[in-house]
């Protein structure tokens, strides 16, 4: 899924365009969500504003909108790694007066995400939203709408991104062009966010660790064999909530293997001979004990406990459950 077609199918995305096309649109919208998916949805605002048709993705209007090359959308700051300033929101004011050049409507988009030292900008853009020109549309992105000024935040439409879902999130690295497996493993991670798995996308741990923890589930069969599996696993003393995490989503997708596998996220082909190994060894009852203890090990390392002797620990209940719990 392309960030054009995962963002219109967002049910906040879906009521500002309804907004437009019901004539009932804000002059001014404040947009808050992961910063990933921000510039992309300024765009595609944009596109509501300035389409004759409301936003139909097709026409000239709409395609320079997305590319962000439109003659009447206009956007702050001009470099995206830098935060908004006076000098912008001046300028926004100077060209929201000038007529439209070829659309109805004038559009500014103002990315904020980038944190500012000062909030002069938003009292300088105060007036703006106060009185704007009755064709103009100002669209703020934002990581935190906390950090605007309440009165910023009063003279505008505020809407919050819907959280995505992890297939929505593998879906869209894999049409980015990462490799599937990979992607998948960052999906489990991400927690429905684009920016967490892109993350994790970019760094072997995330990947190597998921492979280390499927083989453990799969082929440690005995304590003799724990030694081993500790030994892997002990070098994410710093990840270990994503350890511990990632224990957790192996196990769910090996009952998810059993129950449904359409719900699956782990379905490249170089998971399934060792998911179903562990859906065979693995009972529903055991894997919602061990998920219980792989909670309690977190809780205990977030306390000080010592890392590699809760992790020892674990994996040494995790076989005593499995056994006492046969399918």
């Amino acid at each position: 899924m392309d960030s054009i077609r995962l963002l219109l199918s967002m049910e906040s995305i879906k009521q500002v365009q309804a907004d437009f096309a019901n004539g009932h649109a804000h002059h001014a919208y404040i947009i808050e969500g992961e910063q990933s998916l921000l510039p992309q949805t300024l765009r595609i605002l944009s596109c509501f504003a300035l389409c004759s048709q409301g936003g139909c993705m097709h026409c000239v209007d709409c395609m320079n909108a997305t590319k962000g090359i439109h003659v009447d959308c206009l956007s702050y700051p001009k470099n995206d790694d830098s935060p908004i300033s006076v000098d912008d929101v001046n300028s926004l004011i100077n060209e929201s007066i000038m007529c439209p050049v070829i659309s109805a409507n004038k559009v500014f988009l103002v990315n904020a995400t980038v944190p500012s030292m000062t909030i002069d900008w938003q009292h300088k853009l105060l007036k703006s939203l106060e009185e704007p020109p009755a064709n103009v549309y100002i669209f703020i992105a934002v990581t935190n709408a906390g950090e605007l000024l309440d009165t910023v935040r009063s003279r505008a439409s505020a809407i919050r991104l819907d959280r995505l879902s992890i297939p929505s999130v593998v879906e869209y690295l894999i049409d980015n062009g990462y490799q599937p497996a990979r992607s998948q493993v960052a999906g489990l991670l991400s927690g429905g966010n684009i920016n967490k798995a892109e993350i994790v996308m970019h760094n072997q741990d995330g990947y190597e660790m998921a492979l280390i923890v499927l083989d453990m589930f799969a082929n440690m069969t005995s304590s003799s064999m724990s030694l081993e599996y500790l030994s892997k696993l002990m070098r994410y003393e710093n990840k270990y909530n994503q350890l511990l995490s990632l224990m957790q989503a192996v196990l769910r997708e090996s009952m998810l293997s059993r129950i449904d596998r359409s719900l699956l996220i782990l379905t490249d082909d170089s998971y399934a001979h060792k998911l179903s190994i562990i859906s065979s060894a693995y009972s529903d009852q055991s894997v919602v004990r061990i998920i219980s203890l792989i909670d309690e090990a977190r809780k205990s390392i977030d306390r000080g406990t010592n890392f590699v002797s809760t992790l020892d620990n674990l994996i040494l209940k995790v076989l005593e459950v499995k056994h006492k719990c046969r399918i």
